[in-house]
């Protein structure tokens, strides 16, 4: 059911926090780097197994790793893991998200994944619920070990339900004669959407071995939807000179370039909104003999299924991550002038492609729209909720997801922007 009604600029409290009462957290578990107080574990993965399904993990700044294992993992139940108001976080260890289970939801906000262990930098695998990433970069890292697999960016499979907004996703860059390059995002049967995200993929191997570059993002089978975001496929390897292994060992050519955008596999459907694409430069020859660059790669690569390119601008909604009792939070929304701004919100997340609407519904229901203001002449809309109040008694923060809508008077259109998502949180924290 969608409630909709136009409201004062500032929205009530009561009104904000009524569609997360349902899903509230009862317990936020506070990490730091250091013991003391208000902290309660100083490894994220301790926090992670203390935590309920629909429980906060907040992270104040600091560099964590695994311990004991090689990932840090969120599996089996929905959570949010945010970093605090002001508060730079980053995950030397890889991170795993998986088995969260139909109706659980997890959420992972203003965190940073770079890793050159084994494999991808965030593995995202056999959830049925929904998986929210927001504001985070994910790059896979050439290791010192040359022959030691790394990866993609981010790597999906069998995701019902995968939301990315405001990321950066590098793929691996290989060194000399060990691989091909990763991609910015490799999804495998999965629906997926992504705003205002850059994908990149990694750079090919150089040498006798050469290989090619990786695709910005790579989709086999399943959706992808994508709204302001850039693809960029990596270099492709450069060849070897002549002499180079061995004193009769010709030149080698240089490979192709990634692609930016590369559909494969079984019918996998892809629609694109204001999204720029940058393929791949071809390496470069090796010398002493006749050999040659390699080939660019494409911008847009269809070895199956389909691609829809969409015409129109992108629409993006930003929100203070964290936001506690007694303090407001901003909305940042930007869009068309002339445009008239609304907020959706929501305590679910959900996934729902409207191609009337050019954007997927990243909420859940029932959710509730307000009136924010017109889009002035500089694109920007900036707007603060109402003070928040008191959670009630036990409920130490609860997780609102919102989302941005648009319309142009002009012409009677309706656009769905982008998803942004806030932690309410107790004062005492």
């Amino acid at each position: 059911m969608r409630h909709s009604t136009f409201a004062p600029v500032r929205v009530a409290i009561a009104a904000l926090a009524a569609a997360a009462v349902a899903h509230a957290s009862n317990q936020v578990f506070v990490v730091g780097p250091v013991a003391g107080p208000g902290i309660d574990f100083t490894n994220v993965q301790s926090a992670i197994n203390a935590a309920a399904n629909g429980d906060i993990v907040l992270l104040r700044s600091g560099t964590y790793a695994a311990t004991g294992a090689s990932q840090i993992t969120i599996s089996g139940k929905g959570l949010t893991l945010v970093a605090d108001a002001g508060q730079t976080v980053n995950f030397s260890s890889p991170m795993v998200i998986s088995n969260v289970g139909a109706g659980q939801m997890a959420c992972v906000r203003r965190i940073s994944v770079s890793s050159s262990d084994e494999g991808p930098a965030l593995s995202v695998f056999n959830n049925a619920g929904s998986v929210w990433i927001e504001n985070g970069t994910f790059a896979a890292t050439s290791t010192f070990f040359p022959f030691l697999p790394t990866g993609p960016g981010i790597q999906a499979s069998n995701c019902a339900d995968l939301k990315i907004c405001r990321a950066i996703l590098n793929g691996a860059t290989i060194p000399t004669g060990a691989g091909g390059g990763y991609e910015g995002i490799a999804a495998s049967g999965s629906n997926v959407c992504l705003y205002d995200t850059q994908c990149t993929g990694g750079n090919g191997g150089n040498g006798a071995n050469v290989f090619v570059g990786g695709d910005g993002a790579r989709i086999n089978g399943g959706f992808c939807f994508a709204s302001g975001c850039t693809f960029k496929g990596g270099k492709g390897g450069n060849g070897a000179a002549a002499g180079s292994s061995g004193p009769f060992s010709p030149c080698t050519n240089g490979s192709a370039g990634g692609n930016g955008l590369h559909l494969v596999g079984t019918s996998p459907s892809a629609a694109t909104l204001a999204c720029t694409f940058t393929p791949g430069v071809g390496g470069n020859a090796g010398t002493g003999g006749a050999c040659v660059a390699g080939p660019s790669g494409v911008n847009v690569k269809v070895d199956a299924g389909s691609h829809s390119p969409l015409g129109g601008a992108a629409h993006s909604l930003d929100c203070s991550a964290t936001c506690r009792e007694g303090q407001f939070f901003l909305l940042t929304f930007k869009g068309v002038p002339g445009e008239l701004a609304f907020i959706d919100y929501s305590g679910t997340q959900g996934f729902t492609y409207f191609p009337d609407f050019k954007g997927v519904l990243a909420l859940g229901f029932p959710l509730f729209t307000l009136f924010q203001g017109t889009i002035p002449g500089g694109g920007t809309l900036t707007k603060t909720s109402a003070t928040i109040n008191d959670l009630g008694l036990g409920v130490e923060g609860v997780t609102l997801y919102l989302q941005a809508g648009f319309f142009d008077p002009s012409t009677g259109a309706i656009f769905q922007g982008s998803h942004s998502a806030t932690a309410l949180l107790d004062s005492s924290l």
